[in-house]
Parts: C-alpha cells; sequence; structure tokens
C-alpha cells in the first residue's frame, strides 16, 4: 500500500505553481529590440555633428570676443593694429598667444581685455589628420584649422573656419568674400585675408 505521506507530497506538488523563466528566445528578441533602438537613437543624435557645432560656437564666440578687445583698444587709445596698405600685417593662432604685448598674433597689446588669445579648438600643431569643413566636401588638416587676422593699419580681419554643415550659411553671409571662412572685421567686404 502506497505511503500517505508521499501521496500527500505528490498533491501538493501538483498544486505548486512552478514559475518559469524567459526563453531564449525571447531574451534574444528583447536584446534585437533595444539594440535596434539604440542605434536609431545615436544616429538621430549624430554625436559627431553636435561635437562639430560645438567646435564652431567657441569660434564664433573666440572671434566676436577678439574683436571686442581690438575695438576697445583701439579706442582707449591702444594703436591702430600693425600694418599698412602697402604691406598688410597677416598671423594666425599658431602664433604667440600673450596679450601683454603687440609681438602677438594680432599685433596689439590687448592685455586690458583678454588674458591670452584664443585657438582654434581643433589646431594640432603639425597634425595631418583631416577636418571636413562647413560646405560638406572641403578639407584641410588640422594643423591649419587657425584663426586668422590681418591688418592695413586702418581696418582688420579676423577668420576661422567652420566644420558643422550648419554653419555653411553663417560662412557664406558673413560679408566676407570667402565661402569657406567665417570672416568678422571692420573692413568693407573683408577681404584682407586672400585664400580659401
Amino acid at each position: 500500500m502506497p505511503d500517505p505521506k508521499k501521496r500527500r507530497q505528490k498533491r501538493l506538488h501538483k498544486k505548486k505553481h512552478v514559475t518559469r523563466g524567459f526563453t531564449l528566445i525571447e531574451l534574444l528578441v528583447v536584446i534585437g529590440i533595444i539594440s535596434l533602438l539604440a542605434v536609431m537613437i545615436v544616429l538621430a543624435i549624430n554625436p559627431g555633428e553636435i561635437q562639430k557645432k560645438s567646435r564652431d560656437a567657441k569660434r564664433l564666440s573666440d572671434i566676436a570676443t577678439m574683436r571686442k578687445a581690438i575695438d576697445f583698444t583701439i579706442t582707449d587709445g591702444g594703436g591702430p593694429p600693425q600694418g599698412s596698405s602697402a604691406v598688410h600685417f597677416t598671423a594666425d593662432s599658431s602664433g604667440t598667444k600673450t596679450t601683454s604685448t603687440a609681438n602677438n598674433y594680432i599685433g596689439l597689446n590687448v592685455v586690458k581685455y583678454l588674458s591670452i588669445l584664443p585657438d582654434d579648438p581643433e589646431h594640432i600643431s603639425g597634425n595631418s589628420t583631416l577636418v571636413t569643413l562647413s560646405d560638406g566636401i572641403t578639407k584641410i588638416t588640422r594643423d591649419n584649422m587657425r584663426y586668422f587676422f590681418a591688418s592695413d593699419g586702418n581696418f582688420y580681419e579676423i577668420n576661422a573656419y567652420l566644420e558643422s554643415s550648419d554653419n555653411n550659411e553663417t560662412a557664406l553671409n558673413d560679408g566676407g568674400d570667402s565661402a569657406l571662412r567665417y570672416e568678422m572685421g571692420t573692413q568693407a567686404g573683408l577681404n584682407l585675408i586672400v585664400g580659401p
């Protein structure tokens, strides 16, 4: 005769609801869906373009800050920028960035308004890695990503290359003669700096 204790254990075992985990296929489907959503989000956000916009914002801010410092220095009697109509003063941000002397890349002592002259955020001296400009076609080396300055003694111009395709119109419609560089200055036509 069967043991009543064992019979009761069998009945209890049958009554217990056994919870099951997810099957391997269910887990793989969920992981696949999550991966697909993650890829779509990354593509929609486009982190590379966000970084380009951020660097361009710094460039635009740096140029505006330099322009204010130059204008205030000239207004305060700090002298006109170096250069003449015959021989323009030209330099770029790979030169001296000290503001307490006129031997810097803008040719004026602007220490009263700036502690140091800025450099392009992508500029690395001697680096030949290519950077695509805002037109989406032109590429230049990181070594050439600089701020450019020119003066004829009366007028001046400051330029910078922009990277983000969203800023292509900014470079095209700044009043200057270059479609690839953002130009700001005091000369009509902004044509003191020759080049692309």
